[in-house]
């Protein structure tokens, strides 16, 4: 009878290890939650596109957006470390960023590293070089004799053309400025594709801001380029629209 006693309560012992692990497991579960938010600069309330969220207790690898938008499922102790080109890392438990309402969108805020200089510099020489491309590109569309400018996109390319006529193309003076009137072109073309998309009447649609503020929030939300191009109209919509609540926030506009 002695012995019968002891197997019984270790089969039990091994039915309860296993209920226990999945309720535990269960509880874990229950306990995630999807936190939603924005990674910005601590100095300038920049946005911080491509920042790359790693759960460390899972294994678990979040990727954020152009727009800095990022959304993760997070249990209450998870160890979280985010990383981003240009700033430091940031460590934290998940527990500190989960918001009290799951519908509740959080900031978390990188420091920038040394680089940021280097990256300011770069947005100021491609500022001066639009700048420069949308007045030239008004001027070629205006003036009588310069618009007619299909006599240079219309040259030859190539095919029949002899090969010294070719070696002429690609050395010679006049060859080295077609080719930079081809680029400056296509960047000229680039952009009034983008200001099509990304303008103060569109702006002003998507966020109801008052004419006064567009042009601060133009320089506010340096919206990437491509994002303005290959994004749906949704999407866009919705990046001008967090954005504009940045950019209240940062001015104080109500």
């Amino acid at each position: 009878m002695y012995f019968r006693t002891v197997e019984m309560k270790s089969n039990y012992k091994y039915i309860i290890i296993p209920l226990l692990a999945l309720f535990t497991h269960g509880i874990l579960k229950a306990q995630e939650t999807l936190v939603k938010g924005f990674v910005m600069s601590i100095n300038s309330s920049k946005i911080v596109p491509l920042a790359n969220i790693l759960n460390k207790s899972t294994g678990q690898r979040f990727i954020g957006n152009r727009t800095g938008l990022f959304k993760a499922t997070l249990s209450p102790f998870d160890s979280i470390q985010i990383t981003a080109i240009g700033y430091e890392a940031l460590f934290f438990i998940a527990k500190d960023i989960i918001p009290e309402k799951n519908e509740d969108t959080i900031q978390l805020f990188m420091r920038p590293t040394a680089y940021l200089l280097k990256d300011i510099t770069i947005v100021y020489s491609n500022r001066k070089q639009d700048s420069l491309a949308r007045l030239a590109a008004e001027f070629l569309k205006t003036d009588p004799l310069m618009n007619n400018y299909d006599r240079i996109t219309k040259a030859n390319e190539g095919g029949l053309m002899s090969p010294l006529t070719a070696l002429y193309m690609e050395y010679s003076k006049e060859g080295m400025d077609r080719k930079r009137f081809m680029e400056f072109m296509r960047h000229a073309e680039m952009l009034k594709q983008v200001d099509r998309r990304y303008n103060k009447k569109t702006i002003k649609r998507a966020t109801s801001l008052n004419e006064e503020y567009l042009d601060d929030y133009i320089l506010f939300c340096k919206l990437d380029r491509t994002f303005i191009l290959s994004s749906s109209d949704y999407d866009l919509i919705l990046a001008m629209r967090q954005c504009a609540d940045r950019f209240r926030l940062a001015k104080g506009i109500k």
